[in-house]
């Protein structure tokens, strides 16, 4: 395997593992998860930036999580 495939092999375990641990310890994913599902776009919107302004994940792992 080339270094650059490795190298991208790793980061998506990374962020796979990431994401994952998201939705199973921070219940706000279930939340957003629920209002989305309800259409409820502005309650998931504001979870997602509330745990974005915590600047401890990306929004785009936050938002696939």
């Amino acid at each position: 395997m080339r270094s650059s495939n490795r190298r991208s092999f790793a980061i998506n375990l990374l962020n796979t593992a990431l994401r994952k641990a998201l939705r199973e310890n921070d219940p706000r994913i279930k939340e957003a998860a629920e209002a989305l599902s309800k259409g409820n776009f502005s309650k998931y919107s504001d979870i997602l930036n509330e745990i974005v302004g915590e600047e401890n994940f990306a929004f785009k792992d936050i938002k696939a999580a």
